[in-house]
């Protein structure tokens, strides 16, 4: 699937806000995609899959290496 991204994304504290995270994300991509490079339609579809990892869990499952 060529049309997708996946992050792996780390709170620095205990309030740190995924969802607030992801919106600014994809508001600011969004943004460039369609008024910096002149795209027409939405970078974004709504909404997202979110996978929470607890401190103890392990990441090698989640966390690849791509070359």
């Amino acid at each position: 699937m060529p049309d997708h991204v996946h992050v792996l994304a780390a709170g620095q504290c205990d309030a740190s806000d995924l969802r607030a995270y992801v919106h600014r994300c994809k508001q600011q991509t969004g943004y460039d995609w369609k008024c910096l490079r002149r795209h027409h339609g939405r970078l974004w579809q709504e909404g997202y899959h979110d996978r929470i990892l607890r401190d103890a869990d392990p990441d090698q499952g989640v966390r690849r290496r791509r070359v």
